[in-house]
């Protein structure tokens, strides 16, 4: 298992805690499939579920973040499209044939979506608890 659904990474803020659950199924999915000697097979279309669901998370909480006039709207948004782009690279990369995907970016994807959950949204879930959000 890459990453464990806790306490810690929870935001307070049901749609969001349900969407990170989500994401981290699908990176521990590339990643057992990258232990398991699978990964070639498979790890094509789980990196596009990720970039997908990534994408349509990230829609999420942008929504709640305008609706809710977050002021810290545009430095959580580029820390979203920073992602994004870094994603994309490595599946662009993939689908080129550069091998497979180096166990690097699981760390990497681990890293992100921990600190990026424990800190970032952290602070956004306070927010919108605030706001009634819940």
């Amino acid at each position: 298992m890459l990453i464990i659904w806790d306490s810690t990474i929870s935001v307070g803020v049901k749609q969001i805690d349900d969407e990170h659950r989500q994401l981290i199924d699908i990176a521990n999915s590339l990643n057992e499939a990258m232990k398991s000697g699978r990964g070639r097979e498979v790890e094509g279309d789980i990196l596009n579920r990720l970039l997908t669901y990534t994408k349509t998370h990230f829609e999420t909480e942008e929504k709640m973040m305008k609706r809710n006039a977050y002021k810290d709207y545009e430095q959580h948004k580029k820390e979203h499209n920073s992602l994004m782009v870094d994603v994309q690279i490595a599946l662009k990369d993939y689908q080129e044939g550069h091998g497979p995907l180096p166990i690097s970016i699981m760390h990497f994807l681990k890293d992100w979506f921990v600190n990026h959950i424990k800190g970032t949204d952290k602070k956004l879930g306070l927010f919108l608890s605030g706001k009634g959000c819940s």
